[in-house]
């Protein structure tokens, strides 16, 4: 490991103020399970550590049954886990979460860092994008929203610029019929990097229609939401014909890679089949079944 410094600092504006330098490469300590292995293992250089997580602004989760759910950026993956609202309200977001690597990972890892390392292989950020999240970015001039899904720029990349950071992440009030899934392949025991993962969330509208969201992980540059697949099930719960297109929609959309773990073939092959899968159990969920 090299050596760099370490501030904590105990304001936005003083964080943003380190984090604006133009003459130092500064990353931001949030969780720290991404930051800290890439400095150990040397894929990272650095020269200054801006430690955020104890920022008052990022550490409170609040939720309202008018307004939404407000998740502060360094909420762990465990506080998550643990708060009753989540649960009832946003079972998808629950189930997610408490599947994302150990125990002792989710004590560490924290919603903001999760989506600002935006890694095409996360498995939260397909969730938050079932949930149409948005971004609240501080800089000195204030906050600006941003939605989820125009948040990536690539793989690793985002649209925060130098000195903004994500203070917190907004899902809208939650539809009381409601039903999700997210569904993921990986190597094997021990192993927690995703190849290819599917969220799918429906909600029953007024109940007459049927709103659809599918969002994968692994399967392209970035996380990504297949708003072609859900057109094809706007509405009802779908038919057979209709998840066959809806499939057939994702695997054309997505872009996966060949690497070590999997090559995109594979990742293709498995996106639909995790896919149809997670379709038909959210149907199940929320009528009793694939028509």
């Amino acid at each position: 490991m090299t050596t760099f410094d370490y501030v904590n600092p105990t304001t936005l504006e003083a964080a943003g103020e380190l984090l604006s330098r133009g003459d130092l490469v500064t990353n931001v300590l949030a969780g720290g399970t991404n930051l800290i292995l890439a400095l150990e293992n040397g894929s990272l250089q650095t020269d200054l550590v801006v430690d955020i997580k104890a920022l008052p602004e990022l550490k409170n989760i609040h939720f309202n049954s008018n307004s939404g759910l407000m998740l502060g950026a360094a909420v762990t993956l465990n506080q998550v886990n643990a708060h009753t609202d989540i649960r009832r309200h946003f079972p998808l977001l629950f189930e997610t979460c408490k599947d994302i690597g150990s125990c002792q990972v989710r004590s560490r890892a924290t919603v903001g860092g999760n989506i600002c390392c935006a890694l095409p292989s996360s498995d939260l950020i397909p969730t938050l994008l079932c949930y149409d999240a948005v971004c609240h970015i501080w800089n000195p001039g204030g906050v600006r929203e941003v939605p989820l899904d125009r948040f990536f720029k690539g793989d690793q990349q985002t649209v925060l610029a130098k000195g903004e950071i994500l203070v917190r992440i907004s899902l809208p009030a939650p539809v009381a019929d409601a039903a999700g899934v997210y569904n993921k392949l990986q190597r094997g025991q021990g192993e927690y990097v995703t190849l290819v993962g599917t969220a799918v969330l429906a909600r029953n509208i007024n109940n007459s229609e049927i709103d659809w969201r599918i969002a994968l992980a692994a399967a392209a540059p970035t996380p990504i939401r297949i708003y072609a697949a859900e057109q094809v099930l706007q509405g009802s719960i779908p038919d057979k014909a209709m998840i066959d297109h809806a499939v057939e929609c994702i695997k054309h959309t997505i872009k996966p890679i060949s690497d070590l773990r999997a090559g995109a073939a594979y990742r293709t092959t498995m996106a639909g089949i995790l896919a149809r899968r997670s379709i038909e159990s959210v149907a199940s969920q929320l009528l009793g079944g694939v028509h």
